[in-house]
């Protein structure tokens, strides 16, 4: 999940800026740094749904800021037909498509054992009483 921040901010962080690439490090370790502090404050699985959604808006966020920042470039590749370009929008595009199926998955799993815990609570509750 880390890579695409780190992407972001290459693409986000103005090229004549100093130490541009220092920033494009920290960024990646600071995204780093929060996923390990909200996998340890947060109950494990509704750690991995969350870190699932920030995967699925970050590489959309890399699809649209590719888009529209330079919007002369992109005009360009499809010009120009430049496959390894525009292979990075499809790519993107893809593993934002791919962690919304999979955050998805993980919000129906979550829900069904909430609702299987809640019954199991309920029979528990239903045979002390007899």
């Amino acid at each position: 999940m880390q890579r695409p921040f780190f992407l972001l901010a290459n693409r986000l962080i103005p090229a004549d800026t100093l130490n541009r690439a220092n920033m494009e490090i920290s960024a990646f370790f600071v995204a780093w740094l929060y996923c390990l502090v909200h996998a340890i404050f947060r109950p494990a699985k509704n750690a991995w749904f969350e870190q699932t959604l920030v995967a699925v808006v970050s590489f959309i966020s890399l699809a649209v800021v590719g888009i529209c920042m330079p919007f002369e470039r992109i005009k360009g590749a499809v010009g120009t037909a430049d496959i390894t370009y525009l292979s990075f929008f499809l790519g993107f595009v893809l593993c934002g498509a791919v962690f919304s199926a999979l955050a998805y998955w993980l919000r129906v799993r979550l829900s069904a054992s909430s609702l299987s815990g809640a019954t199991c609570n309920q029979d528990n509750l239903e045979t002390k009483k007899e």
